[in-house]
């Protein structure tokens, strides 16, 4: 998204729907970071690289939710 970042687009999301999932999907693996998507609303936080075998786990975890 133009001009907007994913804690930004998530907090603009939450706004509004509270219960659908944000996965985030990112290269960084600070700390600080991972907290961030967690305050903002974010429901988990990947690493990149990521092995689909471990990405297909925890979308199914989102989506049996």
């Amino acid at each position: 998204m133009p001009n907007i970042d994913g804690f930004e687009a998530t907090r603009v999301i939450r706004l509004s729907d509270t219960c659908t999932p944000i996965v985030a999907l990112s290269a960084s693996v600070l700390k600080e970071d991972v907290k961030k998507a967690q305050q903002v609303g974010m429901n988990y936080h990947i690493a990149k690289p990521i092995a689909r075998p471990e990405l297909i786990k925890v979308l199914h975890r989102f989506i049996k939710s």
